[in-house]
């Protein structure tokens, strides 16, 4: 081994110098310069023939031997070299691409395609929760009568829709996809209402007696952002697969800063419960949750096993005689300082043709009521319902609105200001014992 380590050296050193020598004399057959010049050309495009040749025009395609080993020349002038025939055939080249500007994706007609299924979904999700599916919302029926009337009422006198109209979804619905009504809610600070309807007697019941109801549209409106699908809708289904919704009709308070659901009801106790419950069911929320305004709340590793279960509190010693006795006294003087003064009387509520507003004030005791105002009426006038409905005084009452708590005597005009102008339509006020 010691001796075929050199020999194999050697063998590669002489086949690299031959290969070195073949490209030199080719070189030289093309170019016709000196056989110095050609080893420095060939050195500089490393030994590759075809490089060498475009690197000896580029630079001028001269040579400066002055003929030397240049064949059938003569006379001292650079002769023309013996180029192969192959390096002087033209190339067929394509003429460059001329510049243009071009989009990759239409934008605009993806989306107006977009807009157009989300439309085509729409209306095939009115057409399934039709109630009265006879009439001509879904196909057009032949007329029953072959007199002159063009009424074209049903046997029992009823119009065509007439089912439909009452059954029909709430105005407030959100039209927009639910990625988009998210986005709202979370640039109006309000909660997401989601209902998801089916083919029951319940989702009529709720178009019908809860979501038409005044006192349900006014605090939705105010709080809310509505958003109502079907299951069988696309964005239906796809909301129930994402959310695991079991019982339908579904009912749920979606946070728009982490699509988090935050409430979630059987919208089949919805439409038993009526109106009034449904008020009240909204206004315990927004009492617990305030409004989705600000950061999102960020979840601890205890907080939520600590909130979902009861923690038991320590078991209270036994208090001392003497201290017993002060806390009996400090009983007597906290009776003895209860605000003292007149109740006022209960205004009169406006009547049924009369434009109103809907409040709500939950008093110290904890019970709600739920009152109409006049938007000229000013704040005397829901001191005064605090008043009579606590039989308390109004001096010694605060009423403050929630979100953000704020006093409604620190209001710019005071009492005198209208309910109109406090902007305080739908909203629930809490009612305290001003100290």
């Amino acid at each position: 081994y010691t001796y075929t380590i050199p020999y194999w050296g050697f063998a590669l050193t002489n086949m690299a110098d031959a290969q070195q020598a073949e490209t030199i004399t080719e070189f030289i057959a093309c170019t016709g310069v000196s056989d110095e010049e050609a080893r420095h050309f060939c050195e500089m495009a490393d030994w590759r023939l075809q490089q060498a040749v475009d690197l000896w025009m580029e630079m001028g395609g001269t040579s400066g031997g002055g003929g030397a080993g240049g064949g059938g020349g003569g006379g001292g002038g650079s002769a023309v070299p013996d180029i192969p025939p192959h390096l002087l055939e033209e190339q067929d080249v394509r003429a460059p691409i001329a510049a243009f500007n071009d989009r990759m994706i239409d934008t605009t007609g993806e989306q107006r395609r977009m807009m157009e299924a989300i439309q085509a979904d729409a209306d095939a999700m009115q057409k399934r929760m039709a109630f009265d599916r006879d009439d001509s919302s879904t196909s057009p029926q032949p007329p029953t009568s072959t007199g002159g009337g063009s009424d074209n009422k049903s046997p029992d006198g009823r119009k065509p829709g007439d089912l439909n109209e009452l059954f029909k979804p709430p105005s407030y619905n959100e039209a927009a996809p639910f990625f988009q009504a998210m986005e709202k809610s979370k640039a109006e600070e309000k909660w997401l209402l989601v209902n998801i309807q089916a083919d029951v007697f319940a989702s009529y019941e709720l178009n019908r007696d809860i979501w038409s109801a005044e006192m349900v549209d006014e605090i939705i409106t105010e709080q809310f952002t509505f958003w109502q699908r079907d299951n069988m809708s696309i964005e239906g289904a796809h909301f129930c697969k994402t959310y695991k919704c079991q019982d339908l009709p579904y009912i749920g308070i979606i946070d728009p800063r982490t699509g988090r659901a935050t409430k979630v009801w059987k919208g089949e106790k919805w439409a038993k419960g009526g109106p009034g419950d449904v008020v009240c069911q909204l206004f315990e929320f927004l009492e617990r949750y305030g409004s989705p305004s600000g950061a999102p709340p960020v979840p601890s590793g205890s907080a939520g096993s600590q909130a979902s279960s009861p923690t038991l509190a320590p078991a209270p010693s036994p208090t001392p005689p003497e201290d017993a006795a002060k806390e009996e006294e400090a009983v007597e003087v906290v009776a003895k300082e209860e605000p003292v003064g007149e109740i006022a009387e209960m205004p009169d509520e406006p009547g049924a043709d009369e434009e109103a507003v809907k409040v709500s004030l939950r008093l110290p005791s904890g019970q709600r009521v739920l009152r109409r105002f006049r938007p000229k009426d000013s704040l005397e006038v829901v001191f005064a319902v605090a008043s009579a409905s606590a039989k308390l005084p109004v001096e010694g009452l605060e009423v403050a609105t929630q979100m953000p708590k704020k006093l409604l005597r620190d209001f710019p005009d005071g009492l005198s200001c209208s309910v109109a102008d406090a902007k305080i339509a739908g909203n629930m006020l809490v009612v305290e014992v001003r100290r």
